[in-house]
């Protein structure tokens, strides 16, 4: 029997369609804003521009708007552009006599914003708007409440006590918060560190401590915040575990910070965060920023505190 070989040739002919898509017209609007903490005798606010998902060109600050606040409906006052400047404490060097000196300085950036000044810090319970007005745009407004700071009953540490995410072990912090009753209620947990030896890197300075969290319900939020809602413990208290990486006590100071926040605040740090991590990432939804600001962009956030420093 003869075996006849053969060539199998197979032929793929790729067609490709070009579909035009017709963007409909973007309508920028303004882009407000305001994070404001309670105790607080000024209010800041920054004014962009939002741009079509096309655009190549910076959101540019807006700068000829009328930015007001209103208290119950009762106007406050009026922002003006002004700026903000932060100052920080440095290690000079030492004194005749071998004492450490510092001095205090101003940062290289100095940030241009719009800057109410208070004459006494806004109140508990209030109801607070504010609005922005500029030419070419409609006029925007947000509206937030003050709540009252977060109950804390006890908060404990324990260093170098817990495996972290990862495996490695971290210090522990147990913080027992009590909710309020007949309202949905909101927290943010931070904690703060601060060098106090002399020769260290930011001495002086409170910088924030990442932490993590394995306590159900809690949510990572915005910069390295932690946040939950009280579906789990309405009207009770609820045990949060923060777990951050071993810190010397000896030439390191700890605060813990709770902030009670709106539900425009919980959702905005959510959705921020989830913009964040899907950078980079082809596979990940899309994610549509929180904001709460009416007829354009953007948040008004109105937070207060309690906070507790570690010994």
């Amino acid at each position: 029997m003869k075996y006849i070989p053969f060539i199998l040739i197979i032929f793929i002919i790729a067609c490709e369609q070009v579909v035009e898509i017709e963007l409909p017209e973007h309508d920028s609007q303004l882009v407000l804003s305001s994070f404001y903490e309670a105790g607080d005798t000024k209010v800041t606010a920054f004014l962009t521009k939002s741009l079509s998902i096309t655009s190549l060109e910076n959101p540019d600050d807006v700068w000829d708007a009328s930015i007001k606040l209103y208290e119950d409906d009762v106007l406050l006052g009026d922002f003006e552009v002004g700026f903000d400047t932060t100052y920080y404490t440095s290690f000079l060097g030492v004194d005749s006599l071998g004492n450490p000196t510092f001095g205090e300085s101003e940062i290289d950036r100095i940030t241009r914003l719009y800057l109410l000044e208070l004459s006494e810090s806004l109140e508990i319970g209030k109801t607070y708007k504010m609005t922005a007005e500029a030419p070419g745009y409609e006029s925007a407004s947000a509206v937030q409440q003050l709540l009252p700071p977060p109950d804390i009953l006890s908060v404990s540490y324990d260093p170098m006590s817990r495996p972290g995410l990862e495996g490695y072990v971290m210090d522990a912090f147990d913080i027992i918060v009590q909710d309020i009753p007949n309202q949905d209620n909101y927290f943010e947990f931070n904690v703060f560190i601060k060098n106090t030896y002399p020769n260290g890197w930011g001495y002086g300075e409170w910088g924030k401590g990442w932490t993590e969290s394995f306590t159900p319900g809690v949510e990572e939020g915005n910069r390295g915040s932690l946040l939950l809602k009280d579906d789990l413990f309405d009207a009770s208290t609820y045990n949060v575990e923060l777990l951050m990486w071993p810190q010397d006590t000896s030439y390191v100071d700890i605060k813990i910070e709770v902030n009670m926040i709106s539900r425009d605040k919980y959702f905005f740090s959510k959705s921020m965060q989830a913009y964040f991590n899907a950078q980079g990432n082809p596979f990940a939804e899309p994610v549509i920023v929180h904001t709460n600001v009416e007829n354009g962009q953007g948040i008004f956030s109105i937070e207060n505190s309690t906070e507790v420093i570690i010994d």
